[in-house]
């Protein structure tokens, strides 16, 4: 039965369109970790303070 799952592993099986598709799937984690550490960076970053301008302004 363990020998069943090698080809899947490998992804030996159904030829280049296979490995081609094997590729952006074992991929998927990586981009989502990117993706949603570049969200978590926008996220934390501080906002401008334009209080300062604002009181020079009106002067």
């Amino acid at each position: 039965m363990l020998n069943s799952f090698t080809p899947l592993h490998y992804s030996t099986f159904g030829g280049l369109p296979t490995r081609i598709l094997y590729v952006f799937v074992k991929l998927t984690p990586l981009i989502l970790f990117i993706t949603g550490f570049v969200m978590w960076q926008y996220r934390k970053r501080p906002t401008p303070d334009f209080s300062q301008f604002r009181k020079n302004s009106w002067d």
